[in-house]
């Protein structure tokens, strides 16, 4: 009995160790008007931390039969360029999220999560339905994201892509995740709608976002989980020395 004490006591220990972690593992909202309530132009690359732009989007009241995620506003997708019409295939929201403050986070370990919520019209056949969302992480300065060079290559990149069901009274979630390599210093969050069924010039027939967040934490160290299953090892080993 008092072997089964002792390891338990080395259970409670290692589960102890994991909630310390995670409970010291910061996570902090990053996005500026992620509910889009308050009112500003959506257009040119942005080459500061916190403003929303790059193609052109405006934020909008609820309108075409559906109504913001939450709050009173809403980003509608317009053009895959920054002015109308335009020739590309997806419409880039991007913000800038200046990491420098949690550098020392960084070099210890750290994933950036971010989701965002979209929703569109029924439309017809030639609707497009394709919603993404991605995270590119960057060392230099804001103003360096201006440059297409730099732009186009990233230090890491992750990405989702949602294929919407065309519900307007429904909202969908979408979700990315990216460990940051150890010198980032800012990370590109774009929202993006894409012509995948018809890329026309009308461009989009009604495709929102609304919600957008994001949020860093620590990456808890292998060390840890170690020596998680190692109390795991442990109890299992009790269990048989019982039976």
């Amino acid at each position: 009995m008092r072997a089964e004490v002792e390891i338990m006591k080395a259970l409670v220990t290692a589960i102890s160790s994991i909630a310390a972690l995670t409970l010291s593992a910061p996570a902090f909202a990053l996005v500026a008007n992620g509910d889009f309530e308050t009112a500003e132009a959506v257009s040119g690359v942005p080459t500061t931390a916190g403003d929303w732009g790059q193609d052109l989007a405006t934020i909008v009241a609820a309108e075409n039969g559906i109504s913001p995620f939450s709050g009173s506003r809403m980003l509608r997708f317009d053009s895959t360029s920054s002015t109308l019409p335009g020739s590309g295939l997806g419409s880039d929201v991007t913000q800038l999220i200046d990491l420098t403050p949690d550098a020392a986070a960084i070099a210890a370990g750290a994933t950036l999560s971010a989701a965002a919520f979209f929703n569109r019209v029924t439309g017809d056949s030639n609707t497009d339905t394709e919603f993404n969302i991605a995270l590119r992480a960057y060392h230099g300065v804001l103003a360096s994201f201006a440059d297409a060079s730099f732009s186009s290559s990233p230090l890491a990149l992750s990405s989702n892509a949602l294929f919407s069901d065309g519900n307007p009274a429904t909202w969908e979630t979408l979700g990315t995740s990216l460990d940051l390599p150890v010198n980032t210093t800012f990370v590109a969050l774009t929202i993006t709608a894409r012509e995948n069924v018809l890329n026309s010039t009308p461009e989009f027939d009604g495709h929102y976002a609304d919600n957008v967040s994001a949020s860093l934490a620590a990456v808890p160290e292998p060390e840890t989980y170690a020596l998680f299953l190692a109390g795991l090892g442990l109890v299992a080993l009790a269990r048989r020395h019982r039976s």
